[in-house]
């Protein structure tokens, strides 16, 4: 299951080239990842004020087509690994309108998450900690193809 995501690329976001500085697709993937985890029913907010924090432990991203002020992104997030200590979210970027079937993302990536107490820092088994959590992770979650 895809969960998408629409950004509008911001001024400040393209470099010097007129394209979209390369570490600014981090930040959408974390507005995508938090949508997902807010349309499921677990927005990221309520994770933190029951004391758990979901820090990023790798992040991979390839570029193709960089994307230019003025154009939308459209992001489609799922849940490509959901384990009991961490969690992959895949992420694909297409220009808005483009068809996901048949056009070539212009950037995909992928980030995975450990849960940690906010307390101490120390990892936690989110299939213990958050048990409904993870049953919706492992409802939902789409492997690689």
């Amino acid at each position: 299951m895809e969960f998408v995501t629409d950004i509008e690329v911001r001024y400040s976001e393209t470099d010097c080239m007129g394209v979209v500085y390369h570490a600014n697709y981090f930040s959408w993937f974390d507005v995508a990842r938090c949508r997902l985890l807010e349309e499921i029913g677990f927005p990221y907010p309520q994770i933190e004020a029951d004391g758990y924090q979901c820090p990023v432990i790798d992040a991979r991203i390839s570029y193709g087509v960089p994307f230019k002020f003025g154009e939308t992104a459209t992001i489609y997030t799922r849940i490509s690994q959901a384990s009991a200590v961490r969690t992959t979210y895949s992420y694909r970027i297409f220009a808005k309108g483009e068809d996901p079937e048949t056009a070539k993302p212009r950037i995909t990536g992928s980030t995975t998450h450990a849960v940690v107490s906010t307390e101490t820092f120390k990892p936690c088994a989110v299939k213990k900690v958050m048990p409904e959590l993870y049953a919706t992770y492992k409802k939902i979650e789409q492997p690689e193809a």
